[in-house]
Parts: structure tokens; C-alpha cells; sequence
């Protein structure tokens, strides 16, 4: 009956939908690319609640005034079409075949990522288990050797990328929720910053 109760407070409640998008770009490409990662972050009022839902970015779904494809290229296929159209395509793309609204975006690259934890500090995840590619890729396209331990680690923002970055070595589905655990890490120094 709880759970009942609680479903008619959210529903009755407005709720800001944020779609975040971490680009697959290196310094020299500029935003016409793929988003390598598509998350749905829904917030409710009045309180820190939140919900987050990652979006596989090889989906097979229509895109709005293209072909049917997978849903990464959305940003791609948008900011090819005009400056900034990236983010307003990806936005419909989700608001069309998930049914919800999407008031926000969030555009991050890999610079803007690192720069971001490194600016709260870095932050804290307890990494459930190790995280070992002999694959990761460099901005510079090459590829090195990474491993981040198991257990309580804190990281800075290079670490952060790696660890929700790496795909090399785990599923897709590990990599997502490694990618809202970098997140939920993210918003609790901005929450409780530490004094």
C-alpha cells in the first residue's frame, strides 16, 4: 500500500526530466559525433529524489525525421543538420519512443567530464569488481592497458572517465552502472560538499 501511496505523490507531482549525453569525440573533433552514452535522469520535487535510467546506445528505434537506427546517432544525425541540433534531436528522439518529456540536456565530452569531478575534488565509488581492459582507447586513438581494484576507491577525473568509459572486459549493462554510480558519486559532493 506504501509503494501505491508513493507512485500517486510522484504522479500528481511535476518532475524535471534531464537527458544526459556523454559524447564520443577526442579534442580535435568537435561535437558532430555519436553520443557514447544516452541517461535519463528524472527528478522529483520537492526533495533530492531521483531516478536514473541508461538508454543502450545501439537501441534500434525510429528517429524523428530519419531513418530507423541506433539511438546514439540521433546526436550525430541532429548537430550534422545545424549547430546544437544534437541535443534537440537526441531530446525528441527519447521524448517520442519513451513516451515521457525531456525538459533538459546535459552534453558532456571527455574534457568537460574529467574537468568536472576534478573541480569537486574527485569522488568516491565502491567498484564491485575489478575493472581490467587491455583495450581502452586514448585521445590520441591509440589504446592502453587500465585496472581499477575492487573495493572502496577514490577517483579523480581521469579515473572517473576510465572506470565509465571502459567497455573492454564487462558487458554493456556493467558499464551503465558504473556510469550512474560516477553519477550519483557526482551529485552527492555537490549535495554534501565537505567542509
Amino acid at each position: 500500500m506504501a509503494g501505491y501511496a508513493f507512485w500517486q505523490w510522484t504522479a500528481t507531482r511535476p518532475r524535471t526530466n534531464i537527458l544526459v549525453l556523454g559524447l564520443d569525440c577526442r579534442p580535435d573533433q568537435g561535437y558532430v559525433t555519436r553520443s557514447d552514452t544516452l541517461i535519463l535522469a528524472t527528478i522529483y520535487p520537492p526533495g533530492p529524489c531521483a531516478a536514473l535510467l541508461s538508454i543502450p546506445r545501439d537501441l534500434y528505434i525510429e528517429i524523428p525525421d530519419h531513418d530507423a537506427d541506433r539511438i546514439n546517432t540521433a546526436h550525430f544525425w541532429g548537430e550534422n543538420e545545424a549547430e546544437g541540433g544534437g541535443p534537440a534531436l537526441a531530446m525528441q528522439t527519447v521524448a517520442q519512443n519513451f513516451g515521457v518529456p525531456v525538459h533538459h540536456y546535459v552534453r558532456l565530452d571527455f574534457d568537460t567530464f574529467r574537468a568536472i569531478v576534478d573541480s569537486v575534488g574527485g569522488v568516491d565509488v565502491i567498484v564491485e569488481k575489478p575493472v581490467v581492459d587491455d583495450a581502452y582507447p586514448t585521445d590520441d586513438y591509440g589504446a592502453i592497458h587500465i585496472e581499477i581494484p575492487a573495493g572502496p576507491q577514490h577517483m579523480d577525473g581521469e579515473t572517473a572517465l576510465r572506470y565509465a568509459r571502459s567497455r573492454h572486459g564487462s558487458s554493456d549493462f556493467d558499464r551503465a552502472r558504473r556510469q550512474q554510480q560516477i553519477l550519483v558519486a557526482l551529485a552527492h559532493c555537490l549535495i554534501e560538499p565537505e567542509m
